[in-house]
């Protein structure tokens, strides 16, 4: 099962005249079993084709970026995938430690509006299967 929490303020806009709404900031925590993700991935993917992520701390938290500079998420729904980048790229593809509900076939959503978001993710080493 996976706990989101939604909480905090911000803003959404356009970082050019043509682009996506991107709203901002768009932080919160990864833990596992009760403790911290560190150095994962979080990759929001937006249905308007905005793609934004961010890498864990020590303490799991994360700050998303659009294009690496833009700080939020592309506004509506957008799905979650968390993810161990490997620590060498090229070792090829390693088998992933988070489970699959998380990432390739993630059950984790988030409705980013305007104004306040904070979302965090509460993971499960053996999911039960049910849909957070």
């Amino acid at each position: 099962m996976a706990l989101i929490v939604v909480i905090g303020h911000g803003g959404c806009a356009s970082p050019k005249a043509e682009g996506p709404r991107i709203c901002h900031p768009v932080p919160g925590t990864v833990t596992m079993d009760g403790e911290p993700l560190q150095k994962v991935l979080v990759t929001f993917l937006a249905e308007k084709e905005v793609v934004t992520s961010g890498v864990t701390d020590a303490a799991g938290r994360y700050t998303l970026l659009y294009r690496g500079i833009h700080r939020g998420a592309g506004m509506g729904r957008n799905t979650v995938q968390v993810t161990t980048p490997p620590d060498d790229p090229d070792r090829g593809l390693a088998k992933e430690p988070i489970p699959a509900v998380y990432n390739i076939r993630s059950t984790l959503t988030a409705d980013v509006v305007a104004g306040p978001n904070t979302f965090n993710f509460t993971l499960e080493s053996k999911p039960s299967g049910k849909r957070p």
